[in-house]
């Protein structure tokens, strides 16, 4: 069976907004998900055995809820999960898991860009999908609308945009975008801040599809 690693909870975003919707996800797609809410758990010495890893964490740790400026994946470590994927493992960030890792460091250059900020609280956006992308990630995707986070974001290179995030006001942030690094793949979703994103059923298609394809179940 083909085995996952989903890493969640951080300030802001409990896990138990994504969970459940990642567990069903799994499920329908028969895929083994193990998730994980503390980052000192992370198997670091068993990478090799998942087909894929999820970050659905900003990367600052938290001591007795206040947020540090201690990083869970300090500049080794992201170098271990670029060579994982550069083997051949698939990564998918989601949301926070953009947020407040270096600007410099390999995290950011392993996934092409990092979250700078969002205009406050949450807003109607609309999920516009690319038509030119015809890509697996996206496949069988159509436009929806959420209500959510508009993260914006300062990308490296020039990464394939799936989807861009389209407020009321008409002002575009990416929304998808994927990529190879080595012989792995790589996608982000910048969606995810509200449970109801989460559960959406689109939600769900994208993850779905961006699993089996960074998975090497799709081409």
């Amino acid at each position: 069976m083909v085995k996952w690693l989903a890493l969640l909870e951080d300030r802001y975003h409990p896990a138990e907004r994504s969970r459940h919707s990642l567990e069903a996800i799994s499920r329908s797609i028969e895929y083994d998900l193990e998730i994980l809410t503390r980052a000192e758990e992370f198997p670091w010495d068993r990478l090799k055995s998942y087909d894929g890893i999820v970050i659905g964490r900003d990367a600052l740790l938290v001591e007795n809820g206040v947020r540090t400026d201690k990083l869970w994946c300090p500049e080794g470590r992201q170098q271990e999960l670029a060579d994982y994927v550069a083997a051949g493992g698939g990564l998918i960030a989601i949301h926070s898991g953009l947020a407040q890792y270096p600007k410099e460091g390999t995290y950011r250059k392993l996934v092409k860009g990092t979250f700078t900020h969002h205009p406050p609280g949450t807003r109607k956006l609309l999920v516009k999908s690319s038509p030119s992308a015809n890509h697996p990630v996206t496949a069988g995707v159509s436009d929806w609308e959420i209500n959510d986070e508009q993260y914006f974001i300062d990308m490296d290179g020039d990464p394939l945009i799936l989807a861009e995030l389209i407020s009321e006001e008409g002002e575009a942030a990416p929304a998808a975008w994927a990529h190879r690094h080595g012989q792995g793949k790589v996608c982000v979703l910048t969606p995810g801040h509200t449970a109801e994103t989460w559960a959406h059923p689109t939600m769900g298609r994208l993850i779905a599809n961006a699993m089996k394809w960074a998975g090497q179940q799709e081409t």
